[in-house]
């Protein structure tokens, strides 16, 4: 048997790779915690970190949002008589819904704790270099 694209059949295989390997990322639900901040906060930099903390925050609504559609949904589903043949689109968005609130609130707290960490990072830094002035 003959491959017809051999270059397809590669990149294919190598943006398989690549999308394995996100979705271990998004599934580990990990952040690289290998920064060393050597250098004080400036204005910049503080009003990063409070975007950042803002941008967290919505991104937790975001989650509840879409997970009180799916429940929303789901719960619709099932009230309707006629389509009872859908229960188990039902149930997954119900399930799904469920999932998803929870994962919001896990993905909140671990961007909380990261930040939390930078900034106290951040003000261990700014404090040794005060004192040896």
């Amino acid at each position: 048997m003959e491959i017809l694209f051999p270059e397809l059949l590669c990149s294919i295989i190598v943006l398989n790779k690549r999308l394995r390997y996100s979705y271990l990322n998004i599934i580990m639900l990990t952040f690289t915690d290998n920064f060393e901040n050597d250098k004080e906060l400036i204005l910049r930099d503080h009003l990063a970190l409070e975007r950042t903390k803002l941008a967290n925050e919505r991104t937790l609504f975001a989650y509840i949002r879409m997970a009180l559609y799916l429940l929303t949904v789901g719960i619709g589903i099932f009230q309707i008589e006629s389509i009872s043949r859908l229960d188990g689109l039902a149930w997954g968005c119900i399930i799904a819904g469920i999932f998803l609130f929870f994962l919001g609130f896990v993905r909140f707290e671990q961007m909380r704790k990261h930040l939390k960490q930078y900034t106290k990072t951040c003000r261990d830094t700014e404090n040794e270099s005060s004192r040896k002035k």
